[in-house]
Order: C-alpha cells, then sequence, then structure tokens
C-alpha cells in the first residue's frame, strides 16, 4: 500500500576498503485490524488497496484491548546489508 510517513538512509564503506552498503527503510502506516490471533499473537490487517497481511505482534502490546474493525497506527522497518568480500 501507499506508505504514509517514510525515511530512508543509506550508508557506504569507506573508499578504500572492500565494497559494501547498508540501507534502511522506516514507514508509518495505517490499516483496519480485521482479526487478532490470541494464541499466536499475530493481527491481520486490511488496508486501503484491499491487500491485506498477517503479522507477528510484540509482547509488550496488549492484544487484549483491541477489536477487528479498529484503524491502527503502525511502523514498519528493514534494513538490508550487502558486503563484498574475496574467496
Amino acid at each position: 500500500p501507499a506508505v504514509e510517513g517514510a525515511g530512508l538512509v543509506a550508508a557506504a564503506t569507506p573508499e578504500g576498503a572492500m565494497p559494501g552498503m547498508a540501507v534502511a527503510d522506516a514507514a508509518q502506516l495505517t490499516a483496519t485490524l480485521a482479526a487478532i490471533d490470541l494464541d499466536n499473537r499475530t493481527a491481520t490487517l486490511q488496508f486501503a488497496d484491499g491487500s491485506s497481511k498477517t503479522v507477528p505482534v510484540r509482547p509488550d502490546v496488549d492484544l487484549s484491548k483491541h477489536k477487528a474493525g479498529e484503524q491502527i497506527v503502525f511502523q514498519m522497518s528493514e534494513m538490508i546489508t550487502v558486503e563484498v568480500i574475496r574467496p
């Protein structure tokens, strides 16, 4: 889905070092809480474009305080690193 708020950071190795880089991406999204699985600590999110995704929920989030149909705002982050090494 379209990203409502996002940030991107990229870094490369210094000149003279073996090639490599790191890229980190963070986004803030809004979705509808379609379902909650208390036993497995997952939530199914429904996005505005009609897609849905089941995601794990952190242990510090009290799922009993939420119910299907709620609008939620959450943050996602992802990081990729590339390192080149000699065989």
